[in-house]
């Protein structure tokens, strides 16, 4: 993710390929061979190092030479593994687009100036659409939030790390 971020990349794919001969033959004389090639790869989205797409394939391939069957295995399975990873982060980034969820959060021992700065934190976190206050009393700031659906399942763990209240 970091070497993404250093290239202005916001998804890095980092993968393994190997073509090993499986097979090898002499049919009237000419000579085949049969290489499988396994890829396995994965896509990182580098602002947040999370993983967005993951897979691997297996392809098989015969040519009349090692280099070309070997080569041809490769192809296929680089081809049937774009196919699938490009589905996949289209699928998460679609997901992360177009799904959103309204939270109301409480938060507490907020004050007149930590009530703002609590706002301003929360509207600096990646995936927040909108911050609005709902309520303010007694020490107790009442926010409704709508966030990308995307990062719901991690909510609770960035609330931790706020600075400025504590979040019930």
């Amino acid at each position: 993710a970091e070497l993404g971020r250093r290239f202005g990349a916001e998804i890095v794919i980092v993968g393994q390929a190997t073509a090993d001969l499986v097979d090898s033959s002499r049919p009237y004389g000419v000579s085949v061979f049969a290489y499988e090639a396994t890829i396995s790869a994965k896509a990182i989205k580098t602002d947040s190092a999370e993983m967005m797409a993951s897979d691997s394939v297996q392809q098989t391939a015969r040519a009349g030479g090692r280099i070309p069957a070997g080569r041809d295995a490769l192809k296929m399975a680089a081809d049937e593994l774009a196919n699938k990873l490009m589905h996949q982060i289209v699928d998460k980034a679609r997901s992360e687009a177009f799904n959103s969820v309204n939270v109301q959060l409480v938060g507490d021992k907020a004050g007149a100036k930590n009530r703002q700065d609590f706002m301003n934190e929360l509207k600096a976190l990646r995936g927040i659409q909108s911050v609005n206050e709902r309520s303010f009393g007694n020490g107790i700031a009442i926010m409704d939030v709508q966030m990308d659906g995307a990062l719901w399942q991690n909510f609770e763990v960035t609330l931790e790390e706020l600075q400025t209240v504590s979040v019930q």
